[in-house]
């Protein structure tokens, strides 16, 4: 019994971590909207990978736009400071996981996607600016 205590404990507090995937051998931090509005307020880059479009439908306040579609996207990324905190995010997490895996390549140490995207934050009643 005790051990069955013990092994259900453990489960529950890995289940309760942000999950996180690898890029280029490193681990990115994808986290739900509350943890993600936390490292919001620590400072970094904010940026929105969505089209200019959706972006214009509403956003993170503070962010940037920089369409992951767009055949320039890598020299944006190219342009940033590597040594900040850079928190990703898109419509629903698909986006923000390829380019958090390009950030990752690119050298950034610290990379939060957000997740569920900006339909998890809505969810959350979290706010947005147009």
């Amino acid at each position: 019994m005790r051990v069955l205590f013990i092994s259900l404990s453990l489960l529950f507090a890995f289940a309760c971590q942000p999950s996180n995937y690898e890029g280029n051998g490193k681990t990115i931090e994808k986290v739900d909207p509350t943890v993600f509005q936390q490292v919001i307020s620590q400072g970094g880059l904010l940026i929105d990978v969505r089209t200019p479009d959706e972006y214009a439908e509403g956003h993170l306040e503070g962010s940037t736009n920089l369409d992951f579609l767009e055949m320039d996207f890598v020299d944006h990324i190219n342009e940033l400071d590597t040594l900040k905190i850079v928190m990703v995010y898109c419509r629903s997490g698909g986006r923000s996981k390829s380019a958090a895996k390009i950030l990752r390549t690119a050298g950034f140490s610290k990379v939060y996607d957000l997740e569920g995207g900006i339909g998890s934050w809505e969810e959350a009643g979290l706010a947005t600016v147009k």
